[in-house]
């Protein structure tokens, strides 16, 4: 449950105070990197350590190829390493599964802020033009003290403060400075031992009143309990889970807006239990997640159309499991996964807005009871599973080539299932079974998948069928709606039909929606990938090409009849990354992404109104899609200019995207519309570092990506972020193409100056 309180400044800084008291005192681990007889001098000093080992990009991140020794047995670890020239990443790993980042070395890198050391030409450590970065932030880490509060317990995390000036908000011409976005981030990871250790963050952030009012949120939290052949963490907002399967049916999740495939694991937006074994040498992870709304911290404002209730979790009502085993059986493997979503909502008939639809109707209307003694709220039940078995094998006589195939058999079922009053118990009615189903649809899967690696190219390439047989006429597909945010997966797909209704007020809250949609269609989908990925020294080369194509029949489409379509998707994302500069974090990338669709009439002419719904995301505009060609310049690099003894780099971000539409569109009143559209959005800002652990951005535009420090999501789009932000103040369908190109319009009409500060610690 998220536990949001408004407090005083006074009652935080009691607490910040007090904290350290309650701590016992140890000294906190050192470390250091030097040159050695032979190679790099790694040591680590931990009186209180039991082991040490040293896992890093050179050897693999293997946590017992270079083991530390403590000769003397002073608390001080050390092993020598001979590294070529180049530069590495590396942790300390501490009894056997605390991973730690060097403390007393301030360059880190990687995605999971790994610290960093460069080997010169002459095989010496590089210590020229090495500028430091921030230290990593330890939330989701094992890590021992940072602090001499004790030697168990990490204290870290970050403040943030943003702040935007804007010329053009609301039509108003001036150059305004809006309120500062204030953000004070606590992490506390505690190592109870090394098989049992936890982490949390608590987010304070100014709420509506400025900064003398605080919001508290739970933004992060785990706990593990690590065995030799059992582990067990429990999770809440952390990305906990990853499948790994061929079908990516868990984890594997990407951004909507963005170019690359980010493949992020599951476990973000939810909270949940993963339980993993390695039972008869076979290896098992069991998940069980709940999961909550993608707008968890409720940021958007209250308002007439989608009113929101102080502190309320916003809940979905959906339950998550998964399963993934996997077996080697010499050079090959086999494997089995599972997924299973549980959707149980209930929907208040009583409301205004509710109507009771005619299954419904027929129920109560074949009751024998009094009508004030039928059911006024029934649940819906709404399930999705699917089941999966792999092999993965090398090809024979062909080095370094993998095959791996995969076969899954999916099924759906929605259904009335329970209502109020609808048992008699003593004096009084409980809930009772009601069975009464919407609609059922079973299918098939299959995906075939080489991968090849040879120096440096490493080429991956599937090809995925999916056979699902569809609905009868009359029956229905039930989906949930919530505001537009970026990990919502039912809307990447949109193959069905029009909505037939909706439920609001579901499970006591008005943020959530239920969709009935109308028969989903009888369909076949081929999707074919192409991945290649080439690095050499300096340079990293990406290619991902993508071919869909979707064979729809229709019972009913749009209530018009019987209908048979078919539809493709060519997207074609060229990239080019470039790695000159001394700092590791600097860089120069160029990403592009050329996405074609080819959409039958029906779908074109159903998507011309601009659609104006109190819920966003219930209009037909997702049904047309534009092509689109987009390129992205972006990168931090060096000025060469210096303030008070420090490097002041630049990071920049400049977007160009066209937009190509049917030309022959028509509008709600006749006329044609221009779906033909340029747009060019920038972002600049210099980045200031006076001090390892400050940051300092001063730029122009809206920023792509600084706000992953502000969302729930993790690492969210900046421009879709303020794309989806526009169209939902003013209710509009984000799926529209009309209303795409109104949001990337304003996106470009965009001012504003940006101020950013992060204080890491």
């Amino acid at each position: 449950m998220i536990v949001t309180r408004r407090i005083r400044w006074t009652q935080t800084l009691s607490l910040l105070l007090a904290l350290p008291l309650l701590l016992p005192c140890a000294p906190a681990a050192r470390a250091a990197v030097a040159d050695g007889e032979g190679g790099v001098l790694f040591s680590y000093t931990d009186p209180g350590a039991t082991s040490v080992s040293l896992a890093g990009s050179f050897n693999d991140w293997n946590t017992t190829a270079s083991s530390m020794s403590d000769q003397d047995g002073d608390g001080t670890w050390t092993v020598v390493v001979k590294l070529a020239a180049g530069s590495y990443e590396y942790k300390f790993v501490v009894n056997g599964g605390t991973w730690v980042a060097d403390p007393d070395n301030p360059l880190t890198g990687g995605e999971y802020g790994n610290s960093l050391v460069k080997v010169g030409a002459d095989l010496k450590l590089a210590r020229e033009g090495s500028a430091a970065a921030v230290p990593a932030i330890p939330s989701g880490t094992p890590v021992v003290s940072n602090t001499p509060l004790h030697n168990r317990v990490y204290l870290g995390g970050f403040f943030r403060m943003l702040m935007q000036s804007t010329s053009d908000d609301n039509g108003d011409a001036r150059l305004r400075l809006e309120r500062p976005d204030d953000q004070f981030n606590l992490d506390v990871t505690a190592n109870l031992s090394p098989r049992l250790w936890g982490t949390v963050r608590l987010q304070l952030k100014t709420g509506e009143g400025g900064a003398n009012e605080l919001a508290t949120d739970l933004y992060k939290a785990q706990s593990n309990f690590i065995d030799d052949h059992f582990q067990a963490q429990a999770f809440y907002n952390e990305e906990a889970f990853d499948s790994g399967d061929p079908f990516e049916l868990l984890g594997h999740q990407d951004l909507r807006g963005t170019i690359g495939r980010e493949q992020r694991p599951f476990g973000q937006g939810t909270q949940g239990v993963v339980l993993r074994a390695t039972p008869w040498g076979s290896n098992l992870a069991l998940l069980y997640a709940d999961t909550y709304d993608e707008d968890i911290f409720n940021p958007s404002a209250p308002t007439v159309l989608v009113p929101r209730k102080e502190g309320l979790n916003q809940n979905t009502g959906t339950d998550v499991v998964g399963l993934r085993w996997t077996r080697p059986l010499g050079a090959r493997a086999v494997g089995l996964t599972y997924r299973g979503e549980f959707s149980d909502w209930w929907v208040n008939f009583t409301s205004s807005v509710n109507s009771y639809p005619a299954d419904l109707v027929a129920f109560r209307a074949a009751s024998q009871r009094r009508d004030q003694d039928k059911s006024d709220n029934f649940e819906l039940a709404n399930d999705r599973h699917t089941v999966a078995v792999d092999v993965t094998s090398p090809v024979p006589r062909i080095a370094h080539l993998n095959a791996r195939a995969a076969l899954g058999y999916v099924w759906y079922a929605a259904r009335w299932d329970l209502g109020n009053r609808e048992k008699v118990q003593g004096n009084g009615f409980v809930n009772g079974k009601v069975d009464i189903p919407i609609g059922n649809e079973r299918g098939y899967r299959g995906k075939l998948l080489l991968d090849h690696e040879w120096k440096g190219l490493t080429t991956v390439v599937s090809h995925e069928v999916r056979w699902n047989q569809g609905m009868d006429a009359g029956e229905n597909f039930v989906v949930y709606r919530t505001v537009p945010g970026s990990m919502l997966s039912d809307r990447d797909y949109y193959v069905d039909a029009a909505a037939v209704t909706s439920y609001q007020d579901v499970n006591g809250t008005d943020a959530l929606d239920i969709l009935r949609l109308g028969p989903r269609p009888q369909r076949q989908e081929h999707v074919s990938r192409l991945d290649l990925a080439y690095r050499v020294g300096q340079w990293e080369a990406l290619l991902g090409y993508e071919r869909d194509r979707e064979n729809l029949d229709y019972t009913s489409l749009l209530g018009s009849g019987p209908a048979t379509l078919d539809r493709w998707t060519w997207r074609t994302s060229p990239q080019l990354h470039w790695r000159p500069f001394a700092a590791a974090d600097q860089h120069i990338t160029l990403e592009s992404q050329f996405l074609r669709t080819a959409d039958p009439l029906q779908f074109t002419t159903t998507g011309a109104a601009a659609v104006v719904s109190p819920v966003p995301g219930q209009g037909n505009g997702e049904l047309l899609r534009l092509n689109s060609t987009e390129w992205t310049l972006s990168g931090l690099v060096p000025t060469g200019g210096r303030l008070r003894g420090k490097d002041l780099a630049l990071r920049f971000d400049l977007r160009y995207i066209r937009y190509a539409g049917k030309g022959d569109l028509l509008d709600a009143n006749g006329q044609v519309l221009d779906l033909d559209r340029n747009f060019f959005s920038a972002f600049a800002a210099f980045v200031y570092r006076p001090a390892n652990a400050v940051q300092l951005h001063v730029g122009y535009g809206v920023d792509p990506t600084f706000y992953k420090v502000i969302s729930p999501e993790g690492w969210p789009n900046g421009r879709q972020q303020f794309r989806d932000g526009y169209l939902f103040d003013l209710r509009l369908d984000p799926y529209n193409p009309v209303n795409v190109l109104r949001a990337e319009q304003a996106l470009t009409d965009r001012r504003q100056v940006v101020f950013n500060a992060v204080v890491t610690f």
